[in-house]
C-alpha cells in the first residue's frame, strides 16, 4: 500500500472515543491545535508499506516524515521532554496524522467547544 492508501485507512476509522483525551487536557489540546502550524517534510518514501499489522502500518507512516519539533513546542506552549511526550500522545491517540492533518472528529469537537464557550450558533459544518 502507498502512503496515501495507508493514511486513508486510518482516517476512515476515526472514533469519537479518542476525543475524550482532549476534554480536560489543555496541553494535549494546545498540541492538537499547534499541529497544523508545523512544517512536514517527507523523507524519500519507501515504494510501499509491506506491513500487515495495523500498528506497524501506523509506525511506518510516521517513519516516512520529519516535522519541526521546536516549532511545535513553541506554538503548543511546551518545552523539553513535554514536546516529545505531547507529540507521542497525539500520535498514539491518532489525533494527528503524518500528512499534517488532524482527526476530523477531534477537530469537530474543538470547534463545537469554542462556539459553545463564545456563545456562537452552530453551523452546518458542526453537524457532520
Amino acid at each position: 500500500m502507498t502512503f496515501g492508501e495507508v493514511l486513508g485507512r486510518f482516517k476512515n476509522k476515526e472514533s469519537v472515543e479518542t476525543c475524550v483525551a482532549l476534554m480536560d487536557d489543555n496541553t494535549l489540546r494546545n498540541g492538537f491545535l499547534a499541529w497544523t502550524s508545523v512544517r512536514i517534510r517527507y523523507k524519500t518514501p519507501a515504494e510501499s508499506c509491506n506491513e500487515t499489522e495495523v500498528l506497524a502500518q501506523w509506525d511506518w507512516m510516521w517513519s516516512q516524515i520529519e516535522y519541526e519539533r521546536r516549532r511545535f513546542g513553541i506554538v503548543a506552549g511546551v518545552n523539553g521532554q513535554d514536546v516529545e511526550d505531547t507529540i507521542t500522545r497525539l500520535i498514539g491517540l491518532k489525533l494527528i496524522y503524518p500528512d499534517g492533518s488532524q482527526n476530523e472528529l477531534a477537530l469537530l469537537y474543538i470547534r463545537q467547544e469554542v462556539k459553545k464557550r463564545l456563545g456562537l450558533k452552530k453551523t452546518k459544518k458542526d453537524k457532520k
